[in-house]
């Protein structure tokens, strides 16, 4: 090799080893970028998490509490609906309540008197431990922790003054009802298990000072005040003392980190109940997971080959992308295992609270026909019931409308025929209070529109409904429609209900269409509602995108205005309801599907009532096998429950279809308290024909027998 050769390989040889060092250089200063990245990553995503399970848990608290305020609410209704008349008669009645109730009941309850006395579930008479939280300057409803006197256990302390004392015979006067519950209740909204032990958890007043302190190994702070026990500790990173202080006292969310005693703690706090925060602490080392320690080898790995190492990262990577995806996918399992868990639930307590009420009301129907003098009692028992379905109804609409499956289906429409529906949905509630119901149309030009008739009436009556709840004997309601020029083939709709009520103050109008509002004055005492019902109407107001408006002053009445945007139709033809016979039912035979043997008793009252023939089966499986073995044409109409034993009835129903006969195809109605649109969808599905919701309505069945009665179908 030449010497010019030679130097030109040596020269680069010298070249290359500058250009090796600088690209491992390179390299090492992006791992270590990457490295450092990463973990500014996994400390946000720790965040993140502590800040999320912080959340969850305040809203788990919340909910509970709520749950509490609820019971104690049912209990001071109770008392007021049923005022006992001496102190002895109190204490009975509220032993008589405790042992209605489960007896593993963790709260206890009981009644206050002016002088301090506390009359409790159990019996006994005792002194009030906190006389400071009975003056009437303070707020209505407290609630407190303490420690209990008996067992040294903490306690949640719930207590509400009586809108107006209840004076007894013997001269004392019961203000307040209490109800407490152990803590205890409270450790699985409290514990976060996803981070393993050594996790502390107090609830504290905004200045810092602990109410209750829940933990799962041993105390972290075991000073008296919370905000004073950190004033020496560390923060790290953006966060400092004076910014966890703001967001305890201002009752805010707060996460971050810091270093107490040569350990490093991930802190978050939370609002909960009244003027309370929830404070967590997790060790460091439970919400890294080991990442750290990861990050560290990985560093390490790549300052020894930069090769080995790029490999290591990408390996990681790819990992960390497929655990990423693993974890989301997993979320998102849980998350609609959840939202079908809550569909389920509600589906479950309709069906469960309609199968009962459907026995009450039959009952009373059958007692109410059947005797010369029916018993008041029993015409409670039937008005009780009918709240009891409208209330169930509210919580079922809002549920339906918060998930979005209210849908609007326009179709001509009769604005003097839906006003008369109305009015007629509420008139035997105003006559049994002596109210006057006026009807004013003058201002209608064009009656027939198109709008949803289902949704256009459940405004209206809910907005009647109030009226004639809220005003009282001898008062008056108008319901009043006009309409403005039609344009283009619409025109400007305006629906009045005004009544001579009690009125609302302008605090509850400013919030009265938000859900489960009711005004806490004491003139409203009386009405007992769920809440929903403006909300629902505003809702429905909006789907159909109008607008409404009130007008109300307290004692005079109120006037709720709905304004909507109609197209003008045709006039509407009359239906061929009008000229429904006299007995629906004259001349039918009916199979009926029911594995309740109460409500089988009542539907084939009710049918036989209306002329119809009935054959009843305890099953699915009695219904095909009855059907099957009977000659064609015997049946003119199927009622079918749907959940039976030994063969549900949507199986029944398609089993009948499947059948090889010539009226295979006979109508079927769904005869049940699954009343949900999903529901009803399912029976079509199987190949029913039509639903009744249970409790069973008898104008509805009217109409069923009427629209399938046989004679009706050899005429058209």
């Amino acid at each position: 090799m030449s010497d010019k050769m030679k130097k030109t390989a040596f020269r680069k040889r010298n070249y290359i080893l500058p250009l090796m060092l600088i690209a491992v250089i390179l390299v090492l200063a992006l791992c270590v970028l990457f490295a450092s990245s990463l973990d500014e990553q996994l400390y946000t995503q720790r965040l993140y998490s502590m800040d999320q399970n912080a959340k969850k848990s305040s809203e788990l608290v919340n909910l509970s509490i709520k749950s509490e305020w609820e019971k104690l609410h049912q209990l001071v209704y109770t008392i007021q609906r049923f005022p006992a008349s001496s102190s002895l008669q109190l204490v009975d009645s509220l032993v008589d309540m405790s042992q209605k109730s489960d007896d593993n009941s963790p709260w206890t309850f009981g009644c206050i008197d002016s002088a301090s006395n506390s009359y409790n579930w159990d019996g006994t008479v005792t002194r009030w431990p906190l006389p400071r939280m009975l003056p009437t300057d303070l707020p209505e409803h407290q609630i407190t922790i303490r420690e209990s006197i008996t067992d040294g256990t903490e306690q949640m302390l719930f207590l509400q003054r009586l809108p107006q004392p209840i004076v007894l015979t013997d001269g004392v006067t019961v203000t307040h009802v209490t109800l407490t519950i152990d803590m205890h209740i409270l450790l699985p909204e409290l514990e976060v298990s996803s981070f393993g032990v050594g996790n502390s958890t107090y609830i504290t007043k905004t200045d810092g000072t602990r109410l209750y302190h829940q933990t799962t190994n041993t105390e972290i702070l075991p000073s008296y005040n919370v905000i004073t026990a950190l004033k020496n500790a560390e923060f790290l990173y953006d966060t400092s003392y004076e910014a966890f202080v703001g967001a305890v006292e201002a009752q805010k969310f707060f996460t971050g980190e810091l270093k107490l005693q040569d350990r490093r703690y991930f802190v978050s706090c939370a609002p909960v109940a009244e003027r309370w925060t929830m404070i967590l602490f997790i060790p460091e080392e439970k919400v890294s997971g080991g990442t750290t320690e990861l990050v560290q080898k990985l560093i390490m790995q790549m300052a020894g080959i930069a090769f080995a190492l790029s490999i290591v990262l990408i390996l990681f990577m790819r990992l960390n992308a497929r655990r990423t995806l693993e974890a989301q996918q997993a979320a998102l399992r849980a998350a609609e295992q959840a939202s079908q868990s809550k569909s389920d639930f509600l589906s479950n307590m309709s069906h469960d609270i309609r199968t009962p009420l459907n026995g009450i009301m039959g009952i009373c129907h059958l007692a109410i026909r059947d005797y010369k003098d029916p018993a008041g009692y029993l015409n409670k028992i039937n008005q009780s019931s009918h709240q009891l379905m409208l209330l169930i109804n509210d919580i079922l609409d809002m549920s339906r409308i918060e998930q979005g499956k209210v849908e609007v289906h326009a179709a001509p429409l009769d604005i003097h025929a839906l006003l008369h529906g109305c009015i007629t949905n509420i008139e035997v509630l105003a006559r049994e209070k002596n109210i006057a119901v006026k009807v004013e149309t003058d201002g209608l030009k064009d009656c027939c529109v198109e709008s949803d008739e289902l949704l256009l009436n459940q405004i209206l009556t809910n907005l009647l409904g109030n009226a004639v709840k809220f005003t009282p004997e001898k008062g008056s309601i108008t319901l009043r429609a006009a309409q403005e020029e039609p344009r283009d083939g619409f025109a400007l709709y305006t629906f009045e209900v005004c009544d001579t009520g009690i009125g609302m103050s302008p605090e509850f109008v400013a919030r009265m269409f938000e859900p489960f509002s009711q005004e806490d004055s004491g003139s409203r005492t009386q009405y007992k509602g769920t809440g929903l019902g403006l909300s629902i109407v505003k809702s429905l107001v909006e789907k159909l995108q109008g607008d409404i408006q009130v007008d109300s002053t307290p004692g005079k009445g109120s006037c709720f205005s709905v304004a909507l945007t109609l197209a003008v139709s045709l006039p509407v033809q009359a239906q061929e309801e009008n000229g429904e016979p006299p007995a629906q039912g004259t001349g039918m035979r009916v199979l009926l599907a029911e594995d309740n043997e109460l409500n089988r008793m009542i539907a084939s009252d009710i049918l036989e009532e209306l002329g119809v023939t009935v054959n009843t089966a305890a099953d699915g499986q009695q219904a095909v096998e009855r059907f099957a073995a009977s000659p064609e044409g015997q049946y003119h109409l199927i009622f079918m429950d749907l959940r039976m034993p030994v063969m549900d009835g949507l199986t029944a129903a398609r089993t009948i279809r499947s059948l090889p006969r010539s009226d295979a195809n006979i109508p079927i109605v769904a005869m049940t308290a699954d009343a949900f649109a999903e529901d009803v969808e399912r029976t079509r599905a199987a190949g029913m024909n039509d639903h009744l919701a249970k409790p069973l309505d008898l104008g509805r069945i009217k109409a069923v027998l009427y629209k399938y009665h046989p004679d009706r179908k050899k005429g058209e």
